[in-house]
Parts: C-alpha cells; structure tokens; sequence
C-alpha cells in the first residue's frame, strides 16, 4: 500500500513562470538596490549575477546545487535575503496553485498519508512561497535542493528523504512533472511514480520521454490532462 507521497513542487503543485533574463528586471533590482545605496548599471547588475552564479557552480559534482545567498550576499552584503525576495519577485510573471492542489493534499491528510516535499529550488525563495500560497502545513517534511547540495536526479537527494524518514520504497510513490529529474529519479530507487502533464506535452513527446527514462518505466503512471483531481481521483486517494 501507498502511504509516503513524495511531491515536485513548482509544475507539480505551483504553476509558475520566472525570466531572470529580462532587462526590465534589473532596472527594477537597480532601483531597489538605490535606495540603499548600493549602485549599478542594470547590464552590470546582471553580468555580476550571471558571473557569481557561474562562479559558485564551478565545483560542484554532478547534480550539485548551490544557494544563492551567497550570491546575494555579494550584491547587497547584510540584506541578502530579503534581496532574495525582491530579486524573485521581479523576475515573476505568476505564481499561483493548481485548481486541486489543495483538494489532493487534504484528501492525502484526511486518509492519514504523509506527504513530502522533494524540490530543485532555492529555499530562500520557496520557503516564503510556501507560505504564501498556504502549501507549508500540508508536508510532514521539506526538501530543498539548495540546503542539501544536491538536486534531482542525483541519488543523495532522494536517498537523504527516505534514510531521514526510514521509508520503505515500496510504500512510496513520487509525483512529477519532469521526466529526466522526478521520474527518473524515482526509476533509480524502483520506486511508484506519477507524472503530471502539466505542460501539455502530446501523447507521442509523453511516450518518447518514457522511454528516455531507464527502466521501471512500467512503474510510471501517466496524467495525460496534467489535471491534479485525476491524481486525487485514480492514485492518492485510492491508494
């Protein structure tokens, strides 16, 4: 039986789309950045950001991850997580919840599952998304990819969920809406996998990122409509 659900947040549960490239952007951050005296040029600003980050993963093994807070750190020394924010927030275009992403994990909850967070992000701005969107009570753990050094697919990431929790594969399932990161990871340990069709990918890309995926792919279950009440419907709450 199904009882630990392991969820991918941003396509998964949080629909969501940032551009770090746009100019408009670091006008914005060099405005914020004024104010405090700290001055760039907005080209400047995004070479020293692009640069630092290039910088800060230089080292890193494969599927290594870095925080940006020392990244920021260097842009506005003292201030560098609430630049965090600023500095998300002006690359948003949206941020907002899937229409049942609420609905599935009250209904994990009521049926006495447990539900964990499995992300590729920076938590200086997830955690503060989180809560915002409501999302943060709902997960018995969080895990974040900057905080532990590793992101999907490298095995460490998961493994240090299942080694904190004791969790036996086979009572889990991870759900997705990348193949080559949430369900190729979960085919790495053989474990249940649901991949989300969030970006209305069509039947013949969905089959040929199957088989891209080595093995288990028969392990894999697929919503077509990237609709989370399926999953709620057909796999959550059914167990």
């Amino acid at each position: 039986m199904i009882t630990n659900y392991i969820f991918d947040l941003y396509g998964t549960l949080i629909d969501i789309h940032t551009d770090e490239h746009q100019d408009r952007m670091y006008e914005k951050l060099c405005g914020y950045l004024r104010e405090r005296n700290i001055f760039f040029h907005p080209e400047e600003l995004k070479d020293l950001y692009f640069q630092t980050v290039k910088e800060e993963e230089h080292h890193l093994p494969l599927y290594g991850e870095i925080d940006l807070i020392p990244v920021f750190e260097k842009i506005d020394p003292g201030n560098a997580q609430e630049f965090a924010y600023v500095f998300r927030t002006s690359s948003m275009e949206h941020l907002r919840l899937y229409a049942d992403t609420e609905a599935v994990l009250q209904g994990l909850r009521k049926a006495g599952r447990h539900i964990y967070l499995l992300s590729n992000a920076q938590a200086c701005f997830t955690v503060r998304e989180l809560h915002d969107t409501g999302l943060y009570p709902y997960f018995d753990d969080i895990f974040i990819s900057s905080e532990i050094g590793y992101k999907k697919p490298s095995p460490l990431f998961m493994k240090a969920l299942l080694d904190r929790h004791h969790l036996n594969t086979e009572e889990c399932v991870m759900i997705g809406n990348d193949f080559s990161t949430d369900i190729q990871t979960a085919c790495d340990f053989k474990m249940r996998s649901v991949f989300l069709n969030t970006d209305g990918y069509t039947e013949q890309t969905v089959r040929e990122k199957m088989e891209a995926v080595n093995g288990g792919t028969d392990m894999v279950s697929v919503i077509q409509s990237g609709r989370l009440r399926e999953l709620g419907e057909h796999i959550c709450l059914n167990g």
